[in-house]
């Protein structure tokens, strides 16, 4: 990015909500910041935006056991009183999503409710973070 060569960031989305927030992997956040810092545009894509989620709050965000982030290979790298935190997903705002790519087109991400949401049906509490 620093250097000039590329023209957007773009990566696949484990999901997108209604609201344009992306979630995915551990480190698409990270990528999305660097990319404004440079003045590229973020793309995220995605088959279509999950209308089940209206925003991040419907989507379960798994969590791995933090044990494993201390470690490598089976040696520890952290002191025994260190606690790990291992989140496998992260969330991008849409503050920081130029678009979203979907099959249907492709789509800014504050547009998604009004594109994907007719018939939104909200997920049941026993899904909802």
């Amino acid at each position: 990015m620093d250097r000039g060569k590329i023209s957007r960031l773009m990566t696949a989305a484990d999901r997108v909500t209604l609201s344009g927030h992306v979630i995915n992997k551990v480190g698409t956040l990270q990528l999305a910041i660097a990319a404004r810092h440079f003045g590229l545009p973020y793309v995220a894509m995605v088959q279509r935006p999950d209308r089940f989620a209206p925003t991040p709050d419907y989507v379960a965000m798994e969590e791995r056991d933090g044990r494993e982030s201390l470690s490598c290979l089976g040696v520890p790298t952290a002191s025994p009183l260190v606690r790990g935190w291992y989140p496998a997903f992260d969330v991008t705002p849409p503050t920081l999503v130029a678009a979203v790519a979907t099959s249907e087109g492709i789509f800014g991400p504050l547009a998604l409710r009004e594109q994907f949401g007719a018939g939104e049906c909200g997920p049941s509490e026993t899904t909802r973070n």
